[in-house]
């Protein structure tokens, strides 16, 4: 029961972490703060997710 518990926390702490990252990836590309891939790189996103956060922006 405790690895299950354990597990859970982990998914759930990786997903805060993920949210956080394409928070940071948004207000860089709405600032046009540097390429797609130095955002990338810096948020540990791929490059295909910040080109979709990238076309979202833009679409707005």
């Amino acid at each position: 029961m405790c690895r299950i518990n354990e597990e859970m926390c982990n998914e759930a702490r990786m997903e805060g972490k993920k949210e956080s990252s394409i928070e940071i990836a948004q207000q860089l590309l709405s600032m046009g703060m540097g390429t797609v891939e130095d955002i990338a790189k810096a948020t540990k996103l791929s490059i295909k997710e910040v080109q979709e956060l990238a076309k979202k922006i833009k679409s707005e």
